[in-house]
């Protein structure tokens, strides 16, 4: 099993429609597509930052699941809102291995 995180970062002046697209849309493109565990969650930085972050997780069973999210899941994202925003939201996505313990 797999996490894959995909981190965003906001500009200030476009959080509020962002957002909304985030949670209006592609989250629910996301459970329709069978996206089981979804999380949705703004990271808190100690130190002062001039934008605000989060992140979207979600499981990949397997590696072609990951891959699916890349190459077809993500790009509606990039429908909805890459265009849209531009450089005032910026991505990286990171891949996890979900280790088991007791």
């Amino acid at each position: 099993m797999y996490i894959v995180n995909t981190s965003f970062f906001v500009d200030p002046a476009v959080q509020n429609a962002w957002l909304a697209i985030l949670k209006d849309k592609y989250i629910p493109f996301l459970k329709g597509e069978g996206c089981r565990i979804i999380s949705f969650s703004r990271i808190i930085s100690a130190d002062p930052v001039d934008h605000f972050t989060y992140s979207l997780m979600t499981e990949a069973e397997d590696i072609g699941g990951y891959t699916r999210y890349e190459n077809e899941l993500f790009a509606e994202y990039e429908k909805l809102a890459g265009l849209m925003f531009g450089e005032r939201v910026t991505t990286f996505t990171t891949l996890m291995k979900k280790i088991e313990h007791e």
